[in-house]
């Protein structure tokens, strides 16, 4: 066992990991077409304007008006508008970066202080692909991944360097010259998404309260986390009192509160629940004594928890609830159930002399849930790539038909709806709980199609 795990920690291995994920997400990337809302920023139209956003001051203004009429994520928006600007490909490699980070930065706050450990590393990938719910439209759909998957890297790097701070007791981030670089990572972060920043205040604010009060291990503040602190408050604030929050729930259909709270409970017994089982059973195995878990370090697993529980039923004072909004419930509740396996994961010497046949069980038990957990993925992930491929093919094919339609004077056009006819599919790819084009030429997506290719109206119609 431990020549397995000498080798499962080699660098070796940490590098052909990371390269398979890099490799197999960017596939996927590059083979997802623009959907949905991305038919609207690929025609770089600023936001509400006639004129094309060739210059900052037209971006600016773009910006502006989506703040003022549509909603309070400024940020997302300016990202959709950018990775409508630069070549698909290089928002392919992009996206695929910003993938493995994102899944760095949790396996980094639940390991932090502690020995490399890739095992943790790959558990994280397996629960994210696992209980990340439509994850294609978070992860490789480009209007999805600059409103959800950027800012969540963002609101954790403000995470990591808070959990850093009380590791080290408040010796870290100390210096003045970090303050005016906290208030605007703080700001990007609280300004990023509604219950991605509110689970990340929610956390620090339940980190100052505990690390400050705490008598065994009292940190104090310094200015630079102060100000990383009112940051995130400030960004928060300028995004959930955006004017155009109003005006958007307004135009979106509302569902009423019981079959919110109904689809809230039935959303976290499907995506939350086998986070929670994997917590209680880490938990249990610590008060048999299999192993230790600090005491601090479950503190915080607690903390993250309640964060994702609290960033998931918020979402029932929204209009309506998108599977995808539970995206960083899944997030922070993995992160809660990593802390914990981190800190079991990196018992003293003397515990695994006492214990070393329990020990030497359940490191036995972890190896092959993760080796099995790997397996099942990389089919997945197989089966999501050969899905966006078909989804590549039919929109090339359909784009090139209607190009030509136009060409031969055809201004109104009929064009297949994209289908699925691979059978085993994992449902990660990106249009999984998306809409295509439909039947009605009025629908928006059709109208949203029919602009950016010029033409008056686009039908769909079944194969």
């Amino acid at each position: 066992m431990d020549k397995l795990k000498k080798k499962l920690s080699g660098g070796g291995y940490w590098l052909i990991s990371i390269s398979v994920l890099y490799i197999a997400f960017f596939v996927i990337n590059y083979f997802t077409p623009a959907l949905a809302d991305d038919f609207y920023y690929m025609r770089h139209l600023g936001f509400g304007l006639s004129e094309e956003i060739n210059s900052l001051s037209v971006l600016v203004r773009s910006i502006t008006a989506f703040y003022k009429s549509w909603g309070g994520r400024f940020i997302g928006y300016a990202l959709m508008v950018f990775f409508n600007i630069i070549p698909p490909v290089v928002f392919d490699l992009l996206n695929s970066l910003a993938y493995v980070l994102l899944v760095y930065l949790i396996y980094k706050i639940c390991n932090l202080g502690k020995k490399s450990n890739l095992k943790l590393f790959l558990l994280v990938n397996i629960f994210i692909w696992l209980f990340v719910p439509d994850y294609g439209q978070v992860m490789f759909w480009t209007a999805g991944s600059a409103n959800y998957l950027y800012p969540a890297i963002f609101a954790l790097l403000v995470l990591l360097i808070f959990r850093k701070y009380t590791l080290e007791s408040g010796n870290y981030f100390k210096s003045i010259w970090w303050v005016v670089p906290a208030l605007l990572l703080g700001f990007i972060a609280g300004a990023g998404m509604e219950n991605i920043s509110g689970g990340m205040i929610v956390i620090l604010t339940l980190y100052i309260i505990y690390f400050y009060k705490n008598k065994e291990k009292k940190i104090p503040l310094n200015l630079a986390i102060v100000s990383l602190y009112t940051g995130c408050i400030i960004g928060f604030l300028v995004l959930f009192f955006a004017p155009g929050n109003s005006a958007r729930a307004g135009a979106q259909e509302s569902v009423g509160f019981i079959f919110k709270c109904f689809i809230a409970c039935y959303y976290w017994i499907f995506f939350g629940l086998g986070i929670f089982m994997v917590m209680l059973v880490l938990i249990w195995c610590g008060y048999k004594k299999f192993f230790t878990i600090k005491r601090s370090e479950m503190a915080q697993s607690y903390i993250y928890y309640i964060a994702s529980i609290l960033s998931a039923f918020c979402l029932i004072l929204t209009p309506t609830i998108a599977e995808r909004a539970w995206f960083i419930s899944t997030v922070y509740g993995v992160v809660a159930a990593g802390m914990l396996f981190a800190s079991a994961d990196d018992r003293q010497k003397e515990e695994l002399e006492k214990n070393s046949k329990k020990i030497s069980s359940v490191k036995m038990i972890s190896f092959i849930i993760t080796v099995c957990g790997c397996i099942f993925c990389l089919v997945s992930i197989a089966d999501t790539a050969i899905c966006s491929y078909e989804m590549h093919k039919q929109s090339v094919q359909r784009g090139e038909y209607i190009l030509e339609q136009r060409a031969a004077g055809n201004m109104d056009i009929s064009v297949p709806i994209i289908s699925y006819k691979y059978p085993f599919r994992s449902k990660h790819d990106a249009l999984s709980g998306l809409s295509d084009i439909t039947e009605d030429s009025s629908y928006w997506i059709n109208q949203a199609l029919a602009g950016y290719y010029g033409v008056n109206t686009i039908t769909g119609y079944t194969q």
